[in-house]
C-alpha cells in the first residue's frame, strides 16, 4: 500500500467494521423473514459500499466477493434464485469470509483466498443449488468457532468532544488559579502536584484536540463534482487540481471554511477563468486551471485557491467604486493596485456585469473575509492581469485553547495569540517615526504601522516612558502594537462572546485569567 493510502487505512477500517456489523443484524433478519425485500437491499448496500471502498484501497479479494455477492443479492431480489438454506448458509458464508479479510487488513496479513466461496455463488448464479454438497472454505458451517472481536473505534458525537475540550478549559483555568494562590504560599507539596496536574492536563487536551482534527479533504472531495457542473453551465473548460487534502484542522474551523471555498471557487470558474475561445485568443490553452491547495506553515493552516483566467479589472474596480459613491475618481486613482483590489471584500461589491447562477446577484467576497474573520482568520488576494488570481486564507489549527502572550495597557491586560508574535521590541517614544501622519517603526529594513490599543479602544491614560511594540504578523503584512508592558504568557481558553457584544471591532473574544479576571482577546484582522 502506498503512504497516501495508508493515511485513510483507519477510516476504511472503522467503515468496514460498521458495514459488517449492519450487514450481520439484516442477515439474521433476513433469515427470520425471507420475504422481507428490505433485508435485502440493506445487505446489498453494505456489500456494494464495501466492494467501493475496498476496491479504492487496493484490497482485491474482499472487493471482488461483495460484488459477487451484491450480484447474487440482486438476483434474489428479482426472483431469479430461489433462496432456500443453502443460499442463506453461503450468504452467511461470505459474511465470515469478508469479516476475516477486514481484520487481515487490520493485522497487517494477507487477504484470505476467497476462490472457494466465489464457487458456491457462481453455483447459485447458474441455478445449480441442492445443498451444501462441498465443503465451504474448510470446514462446516456449524463447527466454526465464534469468538468476541475487539472494538477498535466508536463513533463519538463531536457535541460530546466539545463538551470534553470546555471542560479542559476549565480545568486549566482552575490549574492556573492554584499556581496563582501557591506563588503566594509557596508550598512545595503543592507546588509539585501543580505541576503534575500541569502535564496530565497538557496530555488530555492533546487527545481531545487530535480526536477533533479531521482532514480537510472530508470537504475538498466534494468540490471536483461541482466544478465540472459549474464549468460546464458555464460553457468553460477546467482543470481543477487538488493538493494537501491531507492535512488536518479542527472540526469547528473544517465546519465553517467550507462556505467561503465555495465562493471562491465560484469566483474562479465565473470570474477568473475565460471561455475556451477567449483563451485561444490570448494565446492560452482552451482548458483554465483552479487549483486549490492547504499545506501547513508553523501552527497554521494555509489554504490557497488559484486560477490562471484573467484576473480582476482594475478599471472595473473604480467604476464600482465610483458609482456606489464610495471614493471619487481621484481619491482612486492615487490608490495602489492592493488597495484597490481591497475593496473587493467590501459588502455588496460585485464587478460581475450580469446575474447569473453562479455570481452577479450583490453577493461579493465580503462573505469570505467575515466568514474567515470569524475564525480568526485571514485572507488576501494577488492578482495580475490576464496571468490569475490567488486567493490565501490563513487559518488557526484549532479555536479551543491557545498559546497567548498577556499585554497590559494602562492597566488593563489584554490578550494576543501568540502564533501571529513575530518579535517583542523594547522602545521609546524616541524610536517612533512619522510617516504622513501616521506611526511607525522599522523592522528589518520595513516601515511597520504602530497601532496603540489605548487609541484603537478610547482608553484613557498615559503611556509611560519606556513601553514595548509587538511585532505581529497578519497575512503578508506586519503591524506593531503598542504595550505599556508584557505580563508573560499563558494558555487561555477562548470565550465567544454575547451576541450583543459580537459586533466590537478589534475584539475576538474574551478568557478568564489566573487571578480570575476577564481579559479581552485581541482580533489581529479586526484592529486597523
Amino acid at each position: 500500500m502506498t503512504e497516501d493510502m495508508q493515511e485513510y487505512l483507519e477510516l476504511y477500517l472503522s467503515e468496514a467494521e460498521d458495514l459488517l456489523q449492519s450487514l450481520n443484524e439484516s442477515l439474521l433478519e433476513f433469515e427470520k423473514t425471507p420475504e422481507r425485500k428490505e433485508y435485502i437491499d440493506e445487505i446489498q448496500r453494505c456489500a456494494h459500499t464495501l466492494k467501493s471502498s475496498s476496491a479504492s484501497m487496493g484490497f482485491n479479494q474482499i472487493s471482488e466477493l461483495s460484488h459477487q455477492m451484491e450480484d447474487v443479492l440482486g438476483s434474489m431480489k428479482r426472483d431469479e434464485v430461489e433462496i432456500n438454506d443453502y443460499v442463506v448458509d453461503i450468504i452467511f458464508e461470505c459474511f465470515d469470509v469478508l469479516e476475516r479479510g477486514v481484520d487481515n487488513v487490520r493485522k497487517g496479513v494477507e487477504e484470505p483466498d476467497v476462490s472457494n466461496v466465489l464457487k458456491h455463488l457462481d453455483k447459485i448464479k447458474e441455478g445449480r443449488i441442492d445443498s451444501l454438497g462441498e465443503d465451504v472454505d474448510g470446514g462446516e458451517l456449524a463447527d466454526k468457532p465464534h469468538t468476541l472481536k475487539t472494538v477498535h473505534s466508536i463513533k463519538v458525537n463531536v457535541e460530546n468532544l466539545d463538551k470534553l475540550l470546555e471542560l479542559v478549559g476549565e480545568l486549566l483555568i482552575a490549574k492556573m488559579r492554584l499556581q496563582n494562590i501557591n506563588g503566594y504560599i509557596k508550598d512545595a507539596g503543592l507546588d509539585e502536584l501543580t505541576t503534575i496536574l500541569s502535564r496530565l492536563i497538557e496530555d488530555i487536551q492533546y487527545q481531545i484536540t487530535e480526536a477533533r482534527m479531521i482532514p480537510v479533504d472530508h470537504i475538498f472531495s466534494r468540490f471536483p463534482r461541482m466544478m465540472r457542473d459549474i464549468a460546464k453551465r458555464e460553457g468553460k473548460k477546467v482543470s481543477f487540481i487538488i493538493e494537501g487534502s491531507e492535512i488536518k484542522l479542527d472540526r469547528t474551523i473544517l465546519d465553517k471554511v467550507g462556505e467561503p471555498l465555495i465562493h471562491l471557487l465560484r469566483n474562479a470558474v465565473d470570474h477568473g477563468i475565460e471561455t475556451p475561445e477567449e483563451r485561444e485568443e490570448k494565446g492560452k490553452e482552451g482548458t483554465g486551471t483552479i487549483k486549490l491547495t492547504a499545506r501547513r506553515e508553523r501552527n497554521k493552516a494555509v489554504i490557497e485557491v488559484e486560477d490562471d483566467g484573467e484576473g480582476f479589472n482594475a478599471e472595473a474596480i473604480k467604476e464600482v467604486a465610483v458609482r456606489k459613491e464610495l471614493y471619487s475618481r481621484e481619491q482612486l486613482d492615487l490608490m495602489s493596485e492592493k488597495e484597490l483590489f481591497d475593496l473587493l471584500f467590501q459588502p455588496n461589491f460585485s464587478t460581475s456585469k450580469k446575474v447569473t447562477n453562479v455570481s452577479g446577484r450583490g453577493v461579493g467576497l465580503d462573505v469570505v473575509k467575515t466568514r474567515i474573520k470569524e475564525l480568526n482568520g485571514t485572507v488576501e488576494m494577488d492578482c495580475e492581469r490576464d496571468k490569475g488570481t490567488k486567493f490565501t486564507i490563513t487559518l488557526p489549527l484549532s479555536l479551543a485553547i491557545v498559546k497567548s502572550l498577556l499585554i497590559d495597557v494602562c492597566d488593563r491586560t489584554y490578550v494576543i495569540p501568540i502564533s501571529n508574535v513575530m518579535r517583542i521590541l523594547p522602545s521609546r517614544d524616541a524610536h517612533i517615526k512619522h510617516v504622513e501622519g501616521n506611526e511607525c517603526i522599522v523592522f528589518d529594513d520595513e516601515a511597520v504601522p504602530l497601532i496603540r490599543i489605548r487609541d484603537e479602544f478610547n482608553i484613557k491614560g498615559e503611556s509611560p516612558d519606556k513601553n514595548f511594540v509587538i511585532i505581529i504578523e497578519r497575512g503578508s503584512d506586519k503591524i506593531g502594537v503598542v504595550a505599556d508592558r508584557i505580563l508573560g504568557q499563558q494558555e487561555i481558553m477562548i470565550k465567544t462572546l454575547d451576541k450583543e457584544l459580537r459586533g466590537l471591532r478589534g475584539v475576538a473574544g474574551a478568557s478568564i485569567l489566573s487571578d480570575g479576571n476577564l481579559a479581552l482577546v485581541i482580533d489581529i484582522s479586526g484592529i486597523t
